[in-house]
């Protein structure tokens, strides 16, 4: 699976990642992709091994991330253990890659002899590895679900429908290879990972690495000085960097195009804001990793009468979305046309690892824990979480999301 097309000469010598002091163009990523591929035959890591990486966001990342598709290793992506609370056997990946940092002695595995790969990368080989993979044949990568309602499962996405989406992304953003965007985003998300790092390399666009801790406080610095297009945010994440440039005056950001805000809800105030301040379009998003993971987008332009706040818009080229009519235990607010959202695509994953697949048909659908209802004009409006509504007196449930609006 090669997300990257090294063949167009004429973008070979342009950026592709930039991160601190660091550069490297589309030949040098291509060439040293090429170096880390042997590295991976001599070590004996071959087509359909599955493999768990923990490194934080680097170009020593992509560059292992790329090696991985491209040689159809399965990779499961971390920043730490922690931050997915892995089963490692029910992963059970043949191989463990690191930073030089890592405590390697916190996998509970019997191999502690760690080999040098590359740069700041190491690895050690499982042995505590079965034959009984859990992992579909068709699997490509493995993320994480957000963990929102319960404990996080590990999500098996296929080339076919991680294909489609950086497709309908592409389209649906207007993407293209001048664009530079900032990636604040951990890389472990699938909102990162497919929607911005994977699509923008398709492309042949470039991305700048940063640090979203200390990024707030060096914004209009970073965005003017790598002539910045677009950045993709949560809303916690675009709260800050709002909060940090309201003392400043006079800031122009003229090389932004658009922000984008995904994993949760946005305000409409914190949305006029970063409108006010960074004086570009601001792009409401809609998705899950079980739906590969984009599936719907909302522009809220600039100087627009008609932009709604509310919708996070419609759905992406062959995303296909309905309400879900069977209570699956979710009281009576299927009343009004609301319920489960029910998302048809060709992204959708072919299944979870070893857990129950009663919300999906593999590749083709899948039914989320979020509620909500569509217009007539097909834009789709989030109202809570199943788990997430309240009895009023007159017995009618409303999701807290809608309690703290009206409140």
């Amino acid at each position: 699976m090669n997300i990257i097309n090294f063949d167009n000469e004429k973008n070979l010598q342009k950026a592709a990642l930039i991160q601190n002091n660091k550069q490297i163009c589309y030949l040098e990523l291509r060439e040293i992709s090429n170096q880390v591929a042997l590295q991976f035959e001599e070590y004996k890591i071959f087509s359909g091994d599955v493999v768990l990486i923990i490194l934080p966001n680097s170009i020593d990342l992509v560059i292992l991330i790329l090696v991985c598709l491209s040689l159809n290793v399965r990779p499961l992506i971390t920043c730490s253990l922690n931050a997915i609370e892995i089963d490692i056997i029910k992963l059970n990946p043949k191989f463990i890659f690191f930073g030089k940092d890592f405590q390697i002695e916190n996998l509970e595995i019997q191999n502690t002899n760690k080999t040098h790969l590359f740069n700041t990368v190491f690895f050690i080989k499982n042995k505590n590895v079965h034959d009984n993979s859990l992992v579909d044949t068709h699997t490509r990568l493995l993320v994480t679900s957000s963990g929102t309602t319960r404990r996080k499962k590990i999500i098996q996405l296929h080339e076919i429908g991680i294909i489609h989406n950086i497709n309908s992304n592409i389209k649906a953003l207007g993407i293209g290879k001048d664009d530079v965007t900032l990636m604040l985003l951990p890389i472990e998300y699938s909102y990162g990972l497919i929607a911005q790092l994977l699509t923008h390399l398709n492309v042949g666009a470039t991305i700048v690495l940063c640090d979203e801790t200390f990024y707030p406080l060096h914004q209009s610095y970073i965005i003017n000085q790598f002539k910045i297009t677009s950045i993709f945010t949560t809303p916690i994440l675009l709260r800050k960097c709002v909060n940090s440039l309201r003392s400043f005056e006079n800031v122009s950001f003229d090389s932004l195009k658009f922000i984008t805000i995904g994993g949760s809800f946005a305000e409409k105030t914190l949305i006029e804001d970063a409108q006010k301040i960074f004086k570009c379009n601001i792009i409401l998003t809609y998705g899950l990793a079980e739906a590969g993971p984009r599936v719907a987008t909302n522009i809220i332009r600039m100087h627009c009468q008609c932009n709604d706040y509310n919708s996070v818009g419609v759905p992406l080229d062959g995303v296909f979305i309905e309400i879900d009519q069977e209570k699956h235990g979710v009281g009576n607010i299927i009343k009004n046309n609301i319920g489960r959202i029910k998302i048809n695509s060709p992204s959708v994953t072919n299944g979870y690892l070893g857990e129950d697949e009663n919300n999906i048909i593999p590749k083709k659908m899948v039914i989320s824990q979020d509620v909500g209802y569509l217009d007539s004009n097909g834009q789709l409006y989030i109202v809570g979480r199943v788990n997430q509504y309240i009895e009023t007196k007159k017995g009618i449930e409303i999701g807290r999301a809608s309690c703290r609006e009206r409140v």
